[in-house]
């Protein structure tokens, strides 16, 4: 009888309210029958989650990190401090993994979960898989022998953008022709009611992201400087939280604008949702940070484009696959609050562009950003690859379900 295939995410946190785009990756991967567990490095630190989490059916293991860290770690004599604790977490999970009936593994981000993947492979004889997102790749303190590795042991890899492809296939161009997809982190657009609304007074601007270097939001403050000037009445709202929030706020007010941009912290996704409906155009102003940390494609985007609110954004990595200037929204060059307040200012007084670009924005969004087709084509990979798993399920596990070296 053939061993049903069930998919194990490692992942370092979970849920976490800036990670909703796994959520939703993981809810789909059910609605269309793979069995999925997840196994999670550390438990979620923040206070508020999202609604669609208690949709979720899988098994939710954490790492209790305390006993993790005194198992043996012999083993990993002479390994580098990262992959010592992967292999020992990954030896503290693999039991879990073994009594789930894990097939196939598979980690989100090209760090600790992806380490975590990679040795949790290694242990049970299993195909690993992995997404890379932004951070993960671009950031200075990425180790490029470490992606390496863990394209290099992948049975695939999975990443947001086209862009993000080009990338990993330069790094990563002399350890072998592992296939690297590129797969769209989606949203369910049959779920959000595209109804774009007129512009009013006051005129309304959205900002939602982390408040970190990379999202550029001091030039959204800046932004808003400038657009307040010729329209005394404008209101903004920027949602999030982050290392940044005191620097942001304390730009707000030198500025004084504490009358004109609320912060109110993190939001549920219906909280969002709600502040997207009622804005007249959303900012992303992405920078490459100084790091090298970047954005990969913020799903905000894809909201707001589904909902039918419009966007002015950064060229950074793969947003011009999504914003394509004048079709589906307007790009402007980075770290430039003039061009910035110009491009959300043409958009409030320009109908017939708004228009434009709501109506092919979503269209895009149905086509290409759609997380029933995304997850889908993430599920045919996963089918090719748990094959191979499930033919080596019975020798990777002892008869006491933990696993064989």
């Amino acid at each position: 009888m053939p061993v049903p295939t069930v998919i194990g995410y490692v992942l370092k946190r979970f849920p976490r309210l800036s990670e909703t785009f796994i959520l939703r990756e993981l809810l789909e991967l059910e609605r269309l029958g793979v069995k999925v567990a997840v196994f999670a490095l550390g438990r979620p630190d923040e206070p508020t989650v999202h609604a669609e989490y208690s949709r979720l059916r899988a098994p939710i293991v954490y790492l209790d990190d305390v006993a993790s860290s005194h198992m043996p770690n012999r083993e990993s004599s002479g390994r580098s401090d990262d992959r010592s604790r992967a292999v020992r977490a990954a030896r503290r999970l693999a039991p879990q993994l073994a009594r789930c009936g894990v097939t196939h593994v598979h980690a989100h981000f090209a760090t600790s979960a992806g380490l975590v993947a990679r040795e949790l492979g290694a242990m049970l004889s299993l195909p690993y898989s992995l997404t890379a997102h932004a951070k993960d790749i671009f950031h200075e303190s990425v180790s490029s022998s470490q992606i390496e590795m863990l394209v290099q042991d992948a049975a695939f890899v999975v990443t947001v953008s086209d862009y993000n492809v080009r990338h990993l296939r330069e790094v990563t161009a002399t350890v072998g022709d592992t296939p690297i997809h590129r797969v769209y982190n989606g949203i369910d657009a049959s779920t959000y009611r595209y109804a774009p609304i007129p512009v009013s007074t006051p005129a309304r601007v959205l900002g939602v992201g982390r408040l970190v270097e990379k999202k550029g939001f001091d030039v959204f403050v800046d932004a808003v400087e400038i657009l307040r000037a010729c329209r005394p009445s404008l209101q903004a709202t920027l949602i999030g939280t982050g290392r940044c929030e005191g620097e942001i706020r304390r730009r707000v007010a030198d500025r004084g604008l504490a009358d004109c941009i609320t912060l109110p912290g993190a939001l549920s996704q219906q909280q969002v949702r709600h502040a997207m409906e009622s804005h007249h155009a959303l900012a992303v102003p992405c920078v490459v940070a100084g790091d090298g940390d970047r954005d990969g494609l913020p799903t905000v985007i894809t909201e707001a484009m589904a909902l039918g609110l419009p966007v002015v954004a950064t060229p950074v990595t793969g947003i011009p696959e999504i914003v394509r200037h004048g079709d589906t929204g307007l790009l402007v060059p980075e770290r430039d609050p003039k061009a910035l307040a110009a491009g959300v200012e043409r958009l409030l007084v320009d109908r017939a562009l708004r228009t434009q670009v709501t109506v092919s924005a979503r269209q895009l969004i149905e086509q290409e950003f759609d997380v029933r087709r995304n997850a889908s084509r993430l599920a045919d990979l996963f089918a090719t690859s748990s094959a191979h798993g499930e033919a080596l399920v019975g020798q990777a596990y002892s008869a006491t379900g933990g696993p064989v070296r």
